[in-house]
């Protein structure tokens, strides 16, 4: 009997075999790739020179035929769609995963310096890019499979499959992505999985470069020496989430999941958790003025890797003081750092050799260290302020917070599961303020917290807000904790002196009832280009512009809401609008002038 093949399959079958493909064989390309020439096959490294423009349309897959590249000195603009991604990839996977060697993948994309003479308008956006290797033999080659010297908006691309390692003995990172930009890179809304890279990306340039990193995942990635995500230029990291991801520390013990050095960086609003790092932290701050702020920063460990003092701090480690051209300052607010695991010290928090800092209203809770210091550890010469935390269940082989070898350490205001000598040791530490503030009870009635201190017991589930009856209620005090005005949760927080202990704001409390309704600070629009509207809960104070190095650029009297600035007469970049109140109020909100 006669075998019949569906009509559907038949249908399917034509339109593979009546598909149209375009061989690339000359080293220049430019033009339009459409649906229709798709799939196109590129033969040979190829270049969009300086004067050229490439557009690929939505749905166009580009093949790569081996160890190839594309190299964009001109114009690309690739803008796929949702319905319709334009992929990157090689045409062969076969010896993919094999090292030493190229096969398998291609050479990725070098975006350039623009050296045309119209407008740039360079785009990468729902883009899949897949199978790009860099492999010891040919790291130096390329440094990095997606390569960006120019300003650019990286949006709703899919980064798979990358392999992109060096030597273990080799001081050269080789990044999935890596950037040296003067203006703004955006990464936003993308999606970084299943890749195995010496780093992930790598931001660097001079002084005026800002790397904007927002709403990405970033997932089930392996990086061997060097760390996740680098940033060495100002960085705004924020809404994002982190997790499941694997850091191994290398021949440098370059160790730390989320590392900005010599920097200005925002981390703010992300979720990281589920981490395995090197020797240091999910977070890692390195002669970088950093804010964290509103992360949940849970299940994170690090392994045995005998690094030395920079070791620990499975949560956030900070290092560095004052040597060089700036002291770096470290404000750690509003954050939920729980489940936690250092294999040696600091299980949610170590710092050292820092000449400033501020960890106020934080979560700490259910963090371990086999070491010293389960909810953390500060030491060396540092001074560091320590007031509002909520400090419970953290564990270690001594007190839950260790304070060692530091002078002028205020520790004011936190509630601590056993009371300030059960729960704090300090040796050769000269501790100020009133440690008298510091409260203890029974429990400090949070909402549904872990049960353990289990790294393995996920915290991603639990609510550590605390109830309208908890003891932490109005035993906060604002001076010198640098509060946003808003909690974890995105509550109001109390500008007039008095908050609640840790990271949440209790809505429903009795006492100062009106400040709890101040908003957030908005703007708009923004990026702006001649007008900037700033709107402030109510038309008093002051609104001030900093630039990403802590500079005023302009400030102003508030008369009214909106505000409303000349943004025109301003400098372009990325700054932080700032409104304060003689009250105590205070709000602020990145700002983008293009």
């Amino acid at each position: 009997m006669q075998k019949l093949i569906p009509i559907s399959l038949i249908a399917l079958l034509c339109s593979f075999t009546t598909m149209a493909s375009t061989g690339i064989t000359s080293a220049s390309v430019s033009g339009h790739w459409t649906l229709a020439g798709s799939p196109y096959l590129v033969y040979n490294n190829v270049r969009v020179d300086s004067f050229s423009s490439l557009t690929i349309d939505p749905g166009v897959q580009v093949l790569f035929q081996g160890a190839f590249g594309l190299t964009v000195d001109g114009i690309m603009h690739a803008a796929g769609s949702l319905a319709q991604p334009i992929v990157f990839m090689v045409g062969d996977t076969t010896g993919f995963t094999t090292s030493p060697t190229t096969a398998g993948g291609w050479h990725g994309i070098k975006i350039e310096e623009y050296g045309g003479s119209t407008p740039d308008s360079s785009i990468l956006a729902y883009c899949r890019f897949s199978h790009m290797k860099f492999d010891t033999l040919d790291y130096l080659s390329g440094l990095a499979s997606l390569r960006v010297k120019r300003k650019l908006t990286i949006n709703n691309c899919d980064f798979s499959n990358t392999r992109s390692l060096v030597p273990t003995y080799a001081y050269q990172a080789c990044p999935l992505l890596t950037t040296y930009v003067e203006d703004t890179l955006r990464i936003t809304n993308c999606n970084f999985h299943n890749n195995l890279v010496s780093t992930l990306w790598q931001c660097s340039g001079p002084f005026s470069g800002v790397c904007f990193t927002a709403n990405n995942s970033v997932q089930h990635n392996i990086c061997y020496n060097y760390p996740m995500i680098f940033s060495l230029i100002s960085a705004f990291i924020e809404n994002n989430e982190i997790h499941d991801n694997t850091q191994l520390d290398g021949y440098y013990c370059t160790g730390g999941l989320l590392v900005t050095t010599d920097a200005v960086a925002t981390i703010k609003n992300n979720k990281i958790y589920n981490n395995s790092n090197g020797h240091a932290g999910a977070i890692y701050g390195y002669f970088s003025d950093m804010k964290i702020e509103g992360n949940l920063i849970c299940n994170n460990q690090t392994g045995i890797r005998g690094c030395g003092a920079t070791d620990g701090g499975a949560g956030i480690f900070i290092t560095g003081g004052g040597t060089g051209y700036r002291i770096p300052f470290y404000t750690i607010t509003n954050n939920v750092i729980a489940n936690n695991y250092s294999y040696s010290w600091g299980g949610g928090i170590c710092m050292q050799y820092v000449n400033g800092a501020v960890i106020a209203n934080n979560q700490i809770v259910n963090n371990t260290a086999s070491l010293d210091g389960g909810a953390m550890l500060i030491r060396f010469d540092s001074q560091v302020v320590i007031k509002n935390n909520l400090i419970e269940g953290n564990t270690s082989s001594s007190q839950s917070v260790d304070i060692n070898c530091c002078e002028n350490i205020l520790f004011e205001n936190n509630w601590l599961q056993h009371g300030y000598l059960g729960d704090v040791v300090c040796g050769d530490s000269s501790i100020i303020g009133d440690t008298a503030t510091n409260i203890t009870g029974a429990s400090p009635r949070m909402i549904n917290p872990t049960l353990t201190a289990d790294v393995t017991e996920s915290a991603l589930t639990h609510n550590f807000g605390v109830l309208p009856a908890s003891p932490c209620i109005n035993q906060g005090d604002t001076a010198m904790a640098r509060l946003t005005a808003v909690d974890f949760a995105g509550n109001a927080r109390l500008m007039d002196g008095v908050v609640d202990i840790g990271a949440f704001e209790v809505p429903t409390g009795i006492l100062h009832l009106p400040a709890r309704s101040v908003s957030v600070l908005t703007t708009y629009p923004n990026p702006a280009t001649n007008t900037l509207y700033v709107s402030v809960p109510k038309a008093v104070g002051t609104i001030e512009l900093v630039d990403v190095a802590g500079r005023r650029v302009a400030i102003y009297q508030v008369a009214a809401s909106p505000s409303i600035i000349d943004a025109a007469a301003l400098p372009r970049g990325i700054f932080v609008a700032k409104w304060r109140t003689d009250s105590g109020q205070y709000a602020e909100q990145m700002v983008e002038l293009q």
